[in-house]
């Protein structure tokens, strides 16, 4: 069964970001993750925690995130927060910034510990932003933040990233509802993404 119909903002969607301890899904494991419900564009529920991937990161990680050694002793590890990831996204559509990245490490804990695959309907900020604002210089999430005058605090920790995420999809949206003179549906954003 499928949770969204195609009229995308009038539905239900995730925005997730997962902090990681390198960029390599196979050799490297979560150390937070994030994701909100959103509901007729409104946040209505959040998973949030920090994952113990059960040795020590590397200062490197802390010094681009903030998280340290300390801050994860104690914490779940992903193979029980993979439960209730699996409970908390269904099978909405997930949005997220290079969100196959995210997804990547995801899914290798669904094979892994859930015996099962995850493949979820998906829309990505940045290959979004690059169709709609096609003339910007960079598409990390800082600089696409700052084209739309977005404030940030701090990068690089899920929930915050989560939240930047959202604002941006929504000023996305806005740019796709004046080009296309309507709402734009999940299977229209697919189109243009791979277009």
């Amino acid at each position: 069964m499928s949770y969204y119909n195609d009229a995308l903002l009038d539905d239900t969607y995730i925005v997730l970001d997962v902090e990681t301890t390198g960029l390599n899904p196979d050799n490297d494991d979560v150390i937070e993750i994030c994701a909100f419900l959103i509901e007729k564009e409104r946040i209505t529920k959040e998973l949030h925690t920090l994952v113990n991937p059960g040795y020590f990161i590397s200062k490197r990680i802390t010094e681009i995130t903030g998280i340290t050694n300390a801050m994860l002793v104690g914490r779940p590890k992903i193979d029980e927060v993979i439960y209730d990831f699996e409970r908390f996204v269904k099978e909405y559509i997930i949005v997220g910034h290079n969100i196959n990245f995210d997804l990547s490490f995801l899914k290798k804990a669904y094979n892994f510990y859930l015996n099962k695959k995850f493949n979820p309907p998906k829309l990505c900020t940045l290959e979004l932003s690059r169709k709609l604002i096609p003339h910007l210089k960079s598409y990390k999430l800082s600089s696409v933040a700052d084209y739309f005058n977005i404030p940030y605090d701090r990068l690089h920790r899920a929930k915050d990233d989560v939240m930047l995420s959202y604002k941006i999809f929504l000023k996305l949206m806005e740019i796709a509802r004046r080009q296309y003179d309507k709402d734009p549906s999940y299977t229209l954003l697919k189109q243009l993404v791979n277009s």
